[in-house]
């Protein structure tokens, strides 16, 4: 497992690790990033779940550096908190800044959407209303653009499930064991 330095809510630095594994998912392979942080680190600081800043800024650079050209659709990213001896995991969606991969040139097709109501009407005919972006899912890829995460869209993930995510890293024993 690898250390990682995010800032925190006061921006402070704050530490985590993560790994990298492989896993099948549904007869296909994936890339699952683990973050943990535990309360036996000096260093843990404020909780990823707690700073939607510090949690995209290390997906962001775990995307750039582990993971660069691989398909986002490929790759999870779930954070692992080791509090009081009890494991809590949530596995959230990752999601393309669309306006970053725009502005990096990336391959993309852009259309007029429908206007909602007559002011939308008048923007379309002046080329200011809202525009609709397309884009192939194999060219969204780590480092291509900016990602981001909607903790609001967090899943639970079972505690036994992170257990054995840690012991495939090589995560202390005395945390795992808990």
């Amino acid at each position: 497992m690898q250390s990682i330095i995010f800032p925190g809510n006061t921006r402070q630095p704050c530490q985590a690790r993560y790994g990298v594994l492989h896993i099948k998912e549904s007869g296909t392979r994936i890339a699952q990033i683990v973050v943990v942080q535990s309360d036996k680190d000096a260093h843990m600081g404020t909780s990823l779940w707690n700073t939607d800043e510090g949690r995209n800024l290390v997906l962001n650079r775990i995307l750039e550096t582990d993971l660069q050209g691989v398909r986002i659709e490929y790759i999870r990213f779930a954070t692992v908190i080791h509090s009081s001896g009890v494991l809590h995991a949530i596995d959230l969606p990752i999601e393309v800044d669309i306006d970053d991969y725009v502005a990096k040139g990336n391959r993309h097709d852009v259309g007029q959407a429908l206007a909602q109501d007559w002011i939308g009407v008048l923007r379309n005919l002046v080329g200011r209303g809202n525009k609709q972006y397309g884009i192939w899912s194999g060219d969204v890829v780590g480092g291509c653009a900016r990602f981001y995460m909607d903790f609001e869209e967090r899943k639970f993930i079972d505690p036994a499930i992170a257990r054995e995510w840690l012991k495939a890293l090589g995560f202390p024993h005395e945390i795992v064991a808990s």
